[in-house]
């Protein structure tokens, strides 16, 4: 995914762990949109949500969150309610994703 945003002009910054999507959140301002797995190692996706939801220097960046989840699992609904502004189930089609990414940056 990365690769292919990164081709179609896009500047990405990655993370491994939910640790480190935080610190780059705050490091790499501004950012326009952040891609969030749900299940990273260390910080959850939905805790992450709503750690960015809550901090007013970063509230109003929207969020597609990425996830292999069902629909009903909590860590979803978890995600919904912190704040999430789209939900895409893996695997996502990339002309789906890349539709997804130019709405929120358009």
């Amino acid at each position: 995914m990365s690769v292919v945003l990164g081709r179609a002009g896009y500047e990405i910054i990655a993370a491994g762990d939910g640790t480190e999507a935080m610190e780059k959140t705050h490091t790499a301002q501004p950012v326009d949109l952040i891609i969030i797995d749900l299940e990273l190692p260390g910080l959850s996706g939905g805790k992450i949500i709503r750690q960015i939801k809550d901090d007013p220097s970063t509230n109003h960046i929207p969020m597609i969150v990425t996830t292999s989840c069902d629909r009903d699992s909590p860590l979803v609904q978890e995600a919904v309610h912190a704040g999430a502004a789209k939900i895409l189930y893996k695997p996502t089609p990339m002309n789906v994703m890349m539709t997804e990414v130019g709405r929120y940056l358009a």
